[in-house]
């Protein structure tokens, strides 16, 4: 199982309708919404996220934050 941090934008996306999912619908809706290019969403790792989250790279306000679980 790996871990994964998922964000998607608040202004996408209802918090409700997010809860409601399961860890894999959540990292196949953000998967698919991050390969479009609308940053409504984004997969990174721990680690990436980590990263970019302390060197000011990205902002955690106006997104969801999810952790899942996934098997890969």
């Amino acid at each position: 199982m790996k871990i994964f941090a998922l964000l998607f934008s608040i202004d996408a996306y209802e918090r409700e309708e997010l809860a409601r999912m399961t860890d894999q619908e959540l990292y196949d809706l953000a998967s698919v919404a991050s390969s479009v290019g609308y940053d409504e969403a984004s997969v990174m790792t721990l680690e990436e996220l980590s990263y970019k989250v302390n060197e000011d790279i990205i902002s955690l306000d106006s997104v969801w934050l999810y952790f899942v679980s996934i098997n890969q």
